[in-house]
Parts: C-alpha cells; structure tokens; sequence
C-alpha cells in the first residue's frame, strides 16, 4: 500500500454510468518497489496457474495487463494497471510504483472483456 494511502482496503463497487450493464468490481491500490515488469511477469504466472487467460487483445504493456476466465457461468475480467489514474491524493511510493488489481464482472454475468 503507498504510503499516504495506509488503512485503505479493497474498494469495491458497481459502476452503470457507461450507458451499458452495470459493472461489478474489487480493487486494491499496492505500492511496489520494483519495475513494472517484475509485476507483470508475478501476475501472468499467478493467473495462468489460477485458470485466467490473457485477453486476446491484451498485451503485457508498460500501462498493464488484461486477463478473462468464465467460473460459475459469469465472465470475469482481471485487470492490473500499472498507472492508475484519478487518485487524490497521487500514491506516493519513493522510487516504487502504485499499481491497481481489479476483478469485474457484468451484473448480469454477460460477456464483459478487458477494455469494456
């Protein structure tokens, strides 16, 4: 967690401002102090041993990653961005970097990818 950010949890949330389904979601701020690709490279290997699957159209880029499975019937979104944006305050993070992880779903369960 960044360090102007202490005693803060997972966020969740169900956002229908888009005009679409509403989207269910958990998110969680961390602070890491190495390079984004050392994050990236943790949660390929995490998710892919958790049965996720990288988005087609998702590359692993220095703004983040995009991952999919169905568990249930519902189709699940996971999704880590290396810089977040519209945080006030900004994460402060020393020589580190702030990064979000959120799973999401449609409401209704429907076939909701990466990028909305």
């Amino acid at each position: 967690m960044p360090a102007n950010y202490r005693g803060v949890g997972v966020t969740t949330g169900c956002d229908d401002d888009s005009g679409g389904a509403p989207w269910l979601h958990a998110d969680r701020l961390y602070a890491f102090p190495g390079r984004p690709e050392d994050v990236i490279s943790y949660y390929a290997g995490a998710a892919a041993s958790a049965g996720w699957e990288l988005e087609e159209d998702s590359s692993a880029t220095l703004d983040g990653v995009c991952w999919t499975r169905i568990e249930q019937g519902r189709h699940l979104v996971l999704d880590v961005e290396l810089r977040p944006g519209g945080f006030s305050p900004e994460p402060v993070v020393g020589t580190g970097i702030a990064y979000t992880v959120s799973v999401g779903s449609e409401r209704d369960g429907g076939a909701e990818g990466c990028g909305g």
